[in-house]
């Protein structure tokens, strides 16, 4: 989840190449400016955000490559910001099932 400029984005923190967690390349400081961490220069304008891997950079907003904006983007999620008052109260209910190991497998019943 970031936070620009008051308006928020959420990523899939996976690169599409290697699947590297996003959120430890680096990008824009504070993942709100302008100005790159990595060591490397960056070829992106606006905010951005880099793969620890290999240097790919995408756009905070759109989730965009700069490496090959034809082809690669990463998923974008859509985020809803609310009050907590307008957040609706329990109880939740989550559903559990019975988990065994049997030999080399993991056996759930439902």
């Amino acid at each position: 989840m970031f936070n620009v400029n008051g308006e928020f984005f959420a990523l899939l923190n996976r690169c599409p190449h290697g699947g590297a967690e996003l959120c430890k390349g680096g990008g824009a400081s504070d993942w709100c400016s302008r100005k790159a961490l990595a060591n490397t220069p960056s070829r992106a304008k606006g905010e951005f955000i880099r793969c620890p891997f290999h240097g790919w950079e995408f756009e905070i907003k759109t989730g965009q490559s700069y490496c090959a904006p034809d082809r690669l983007k990463i998923r974008s999620f859509d985020v809803a910001v609310h009050s907590g008052d307008q957040l609706v109260k329990g109880p939740y209910v989550a559903e559990s099932y019975e988990v065994r190991v049997e030999d080399d497998y993991v056996v759930v019943t439902v």
